[in-house]
């Protein structure tokens, strides 16, 4: 008789010898033809090291303020705030682990024996943070000065840990929240199974696996093909211009998890089609004959409760909001509502119960009159969105901020100067950062990044669906992933986007914004620098190229639309014209010697540059012709301005004069500034790449001001039509 998994884990347990499950699957893109389950070994507590390990922050001295907060004991934050079960049924396996960097091999067939480093999770092994900052590729020369070859090299993370048994019936996971990008993990030498996917979650069932008594060791090994951040656009081989450093390995949190019962509440999310009340959608482990889902919801000083059976694995419960303490989610005004949710057994004995936030928050395109152009409603009322391009990017962190802290203080900072919305660029966030928006009322345009597949688009469903901040996707960026040319490339964006509304209908979708329209979707979008724009409806019918239609739109259904300017502005303050260094001037170009950084000349006739900008005299103004490696737009206007008043107030100028030209867009639902903050060699945030503001106090109070003016003379515009 075939043993079962749970037996061969608990003798491996038992004997303190390395096993491997009968019948693994080959892991699909992990390793090569001739993969086989192999055995790897098991330590005791005594021989682990974890607790001797050293930890500093890898040289980098462009760093936000937030680093000096980081250590390798800082307390754990839930990384899934919008389902919990409290405080004793998670712990949190983020810290010190163990670091090995095989180079030359491109596969995880099997673990090294020796770990030689040590690297603080979740910071990706580029990052300052992570204690390591080296590359995941290995670099070979080539003839081509302009491009090089490369290998990717396998990482390998360990640490060992102490049991987290749940209660009798109950189970435990090891959960994952992303790790970039093809992961094998092994726990006690048993391959629990692969994952591929760079911004989704994934788990384990760990109940059998775990040993009591002794520590577990944790394997995790990953292959992360990919040269730089955002690339899979393009053909780049090394990080340059828009293709930032990238991060790889595991750069969001690990945790434990433990549940009372086999059958419990995996998903939570709240719709709601009116004002009058929402469902509260639960996706179950496993069917459930029988059970049903009650709630309990806090709403003032009043109890909300209802129930719902459950069908099949999942089970939508109706909660009516009465008109006393019905408070509609807003930018002003963001309230949430507390809940918790019982699953009960056909004999009403709990077998799960989990704790959320639901907001009240319906949006729509509400149609064109005629001769008219089709509006954004939120909460049934018009509405205009005021967003930055934001690309969540931090110079000692990559792709991982350095503390919870600093995922507020962006949102805050945008709060403060008067804008209402961010376009998430290229990249999915962790739970907790849409946690934060939906608290602060920021509502975020949620990209879908470039060359994600359809499973990972499902998974960036998921893990927004549950935030009514997230108002609305973007499937395509600038043609990037895009099919074109034939009849049949329409088809497959149309496919895509009909794909994407049936995992969630109940938000917007711009199917490509910047470029060419294709049919479906709820908004058309236009990306233009430094001014912004309108999309047109009257473009190229029949684009034979990418190139041919950017800016420009075929007729389907224009009016029908929202129509936005997605990115606009980009406006060039140089960190150096604020006495402070940029990214260059940091060290990168000694650690990032692959970096394609052209430059280019201010002054005619001027020879190119390899580095950032010469300083500039202020008072005399010399300098200002100089060279720089800092990307932007409107660099001219900024300098003539500069020469009256200073950086803050010229920013704050021309920021001003843009919002007023869109104001004047009748057909404009929102504006995206590019962008929240200088990314890398983008000098052209309202923050610098170390978070100070380039604004002073009179600055920021005029960016405020003419957010502010936008929005209310868009709400009188609107309401005259």
């Amino acid at each position: 008789m075939a043993s079962s998994a749970g037996d061969v884990c608990q003798r491996a347990c038992a004997s303190g010898q390395p096993r491997t499950l009968h019948g693994t699957a080959r892991p699909p893109g992990l390793g090569g033809s001739s993969w086989r389950p192999r055995r790897v070994l098991v330590l005791g507590p005594s021989s682990s090291a974890l607790g001797m390990m050293h930890w500093s922050r890898a040289g980098s001295p462009l760093v936000t303020p937030f680093s000096a907060d980081v250590h390798p004991n800082m307390t754990a934050l839930h990384p899934r705030p919008s389902l919990h079960r409290g405080d004793g049924s998670w712990q949190s396996l983020d810290g010190l682990w163990q670091l090995a960097i095989e180079h030359g091999v491109p596969s995880l067939d099997a673990p090294p024996v020796t770990f030689a480093t040590t690297i603080l999770v979740p910071y990706p092994v580029e990052s300052a943070l992570s204690g390591v900052r080296a590359r995941a590729v290995d670099w070979s020369p080539s003839a081509n000065a302009s491009r090089r070859t490369w290998s990717a090299c396998a990482l390998w993370y360990r640490r060992t840990f102490a049991a987290f048994p749940p209660a009798a019936g109950g189970r435990a996971f090891l959960r994952f929240e992303a790790v970039a990008s093809a992961a094998s993990v092994r726990l006690n030498g048993v391959l629990l199974g692969v994952h591929e996917g760079e911004y989704d979650d994934f788990s384990f069932d760990i109940t059998d696996v775990q040993c009591e008594g002794r520590a577990n060791e944790l394997v995790v090994g990953v292959l992360h093909n990919k040269t730089t951040g955002k690339q899979d656009h393009s053909a780049f081989d090394r990080p340059q211009g828009i293709s930032y450093a990238a991060s790889s390995g595991i750069w969001q949190s690990v945790w434990l998890e433990r549940t009372a019962a086999t059958v419990t509440i995996n998903d939570a999310f709240a719709t709601s089609s009116t004002l009058e009340g929402m469902h509260l959608h639960f996706a179950l482990s496993s069917e459930c004959p029988g059970c049903h889902v009650a709630v309990t919801m806090r709403a003032g000083a009043l109890t909300l409760n209802a129930s719902a059976p459950t069908m099949s694995e999942s089970v939508a419960v109706w909660v009516g909001v009465p008109a006393r303490v019905r408070w509609p989610w807003s930018p002003s005004s963001p309230h949430l509502y507390e809940y918790e949710a019982t699953l009960l057994s056909a004999a009403a004995v709990a077998l799960d119960e989990v704790h959320g936030r639901a907001a009240l928050r319906t949006v729509s395109v509400h149609a064109a009159t005629p001769g008219g152009q089709a509006r954004l409603l939120l909460n049934g009322k018009l509405f205009f969105l005021v967003g930055t391009l934001d690309q969540g990017f931090f110079p000692e962190g990559l792709y991982t901020p350095p503390t919870d802290a600093a995922l507020t203080n962006d949102l805050r900072t945008l709060k403060d100067l008067g804008f209402n919305a961010v376009r998430k660029h290229m990249k999915i966030e962790s739970r907790r950062y849409y946690h934060h928006a939906d608290a602060l009322g920021v509502l975020v345009l949620q990209d879908v990044p470039a060359g994600v597949p359809p499973a990972g688009v499902l998974a960036m469903v998921r893990r927004c669906r549950p935030h009514g901040a997230v108002v609305g996707y973007t499937l395509y960026n600038e043609g990037w992933g895009q099919p074109w040319g034939a009849p049949a490339s329409e088809a497959q964006v149309r496919e895509a986007v009909d794909w994407l509304l049936r995992a969630d209908s109940t938000r917007l979708v711009d199917v490509g914004s910047g470029w060419h329209q294709a049919a479906g979707g709820s908004v058309l979008s236009s990306h233009s620098y430094p001014l912004p724009s309108a999309p047109s409806c009257v473009g190229i019918a029949q684009p034979s190229a990418p190139n041919e239609s950017r800016g420009h739109f075929a007729v389907h259904n224009c009016t029908a639309h929202a129509h936005m300017s997605t990115e606009y502005g980009g406006l060039v303050v140089c960190p150096n014209w604020l006495g402070r260094g940029e990214w260059f001037d940091a060290g990168h170009e000694r650690f990032f010697g692959a970096y394609l950084c052209p430059g280019y000349a201010r002054a005619a006739g001027s020879a190119p540059c390899a580095r950032a900008g010469d300083g500039i005299n202020h008072s005399s103004g010399a300098g200002w012709g100089s060279c720089t490696c800092s990307h932007g737009y409107g660099t001219a206007d900024v300098e003539k301005l500069m020469a009256r008043g200073g950086a803050s107030a010229a920013l704050a100028t021309l920021y001003s004069s843009y919002t007023a030209r869109a104001a004047a867009m009748g057909s404009l639902s929102g504006i995206f500034y590019t962008q929240t903050s200088d990314v890398e060699t983008e000098a052209n945030g309202l923050m610098t790449y170390d978070r100070l503001l380039k604004l002073d106090a009179s600055g920021a109070k005029q960016i405020r001001g003419a957010n502010d003016l936008l929005q209310s003379l868009r709400m009188a515009q609107d309401q005259l039509t």
